[in-house]
């Protein structure tokens, strides 16, 4: 059908913020992980896939942290098209902090709770669709 699987837009917007957290905050998570064993791994997704992607369709990945607590992330994930009028899907991401060694959930430690609240983005929406209406612009944006 010539566009991109469903599948391929969570996978993009992952690979997407690895790279950016390495680009814009020098934070490694393959180095993390072999340094601390320690990860994050996926609780949940919710997503909503707004336009289709096209197969070799130029698109721009955004990421935000929205929250983070002493184990737990959650993360915003956009995609646009190249000139950012159509916003063609928004994921919300929650991730547990584990320890891979006891393979349980950990804590996050006090140098790594200052870089999550370096990286956190505050936006006053409270479900995924009122922030998509902020997104597009919409009236009733707020809750």
């Amino acid at each position: 059908m010539g566009h991109l699987f469903n599948t391929r837009f969570i996978e993009y917007m992952l690979e997407a913020r690895e790279e950016q957290l390495l680009e814009y905050y020098q934070f490694s998570l393959f180095d993390y992980i072999q340094k601390n064993k320690k990860a994050w791994v996926i609780l949940k997704h919710e997503i909503h896939y707004l336009k289709e992607a096209m197969q070799n369709e130029t698109v721009l990945l955004d990421s935000e942290l929205l929250a983070c607590d002493s184990r737990k992330l959650k993360v915003e994930y956009q995609m646009w098209n190249v000139d950012r009028s159509s916003l063609k899907a928004l994921l919300w991401t929650e991730f547990m902090h584990v320890d891979l060694v006891s393979r349980k959930s950990t804590d996050h430690d006090e140098q790594l709770m200052n870089i999550l609240q370096d990286m956190l983005f505050a936006h006053d929406a409270h479900s995924i669709q009122q922030r998509i209406q902020q997104l597009l612009g919409l009236p009733n944006a707020r809750p």
